[in-house]
């Protein structure tokens, strides 16, 4: 199904404010699960068609790209968390995704004729400076804008609760560490503190 401009425009404006997509910790908590249970690097969606999940895989990556730390937002399966969270989501949650999926295409056919996962990187970026911060959008992306915000919201949510997101972030928590050998140095020298203080006053550790 093809949705043209107007329609897509329509359907943002209507009531800006219910561009925003929310959802609860424990769904988001279950979206996690049903990601890490998958045994395949991407599965097929179940809420998104063909044309959107192209879309969504192509903007999440420009929301969080690649770097020298960690992978991009598509190696932390980011979009099969989008579509797991989807799929058991309020249908007001559904209908302003599919909305602003449909207004991020058609804006694109109408900027570069065509759509958003077929332009380039400097295209892409052009219509997501025009839409990154609700505050500072212009009226006419005032929607587009609230709608992006929710989709960049969610974005950070899948990676950042992802294994990748958790190796981004230094976390080693469930980590087996075969032997403790204490705080590093510098964080001590941080703290004030030693070993050798703690075991004049509490006795010598085993």
């Amino acid at each position: 199904m093809t949705v043209d401009r107007r329609d897509a425009l329509k359907a943002m404006a209507l009531v800006p404010l219910a561009a925003v997509m929310t959802w609860t910790d424990a769904e988001a908590e279950r979206a996690t699960a049903q990601v890490d249970a998958l045994a395949s690097d991407e599965a097929a969606p179940v809420f998104f068609n063909a044309r959107e999940w192209r879309t969504v895989r192509v903007l999440v990556d420009d929301i969080i790209p690649a770097d020298a730390r960690s992978g991009a937002a598509t190696s932390a399966k980011v979009p099969e968390f989008m579509d797991f969270l989807l799929n058991e989501a309020s249908a007001t949650n559904q209908t302003n995704m599919r909305n602003g999926l449909a207004w991020l295409d058609t804006e694109s056919r109408t900027r570069f004729d065509k759509g958003y996962a077929d332009c380039t990187t400097p295209q892409r970026h052009a219509i997501l400076d025009d839409i990154a911060w609700p505050a500072k959008a212009a009226p006419a992306f005032a929607a587009a804008a609230t709608w992006f915000n929710s989709m960049r919201d969610m974005t950070a949510s899948g990676f950042f609760s992802s294994r990748v997101g958790y190796r981004d972030l230094g976390y080693t928590g469930g980590v087996a560490i075969p032997r403790w050998t204490g705080s590093p140095p510098a964080l001590l020298r941080h703290l004030g503190v030693s070993y050798q203080s703690w075991d004049a006053k509490y006795g010598q550790r085993e």
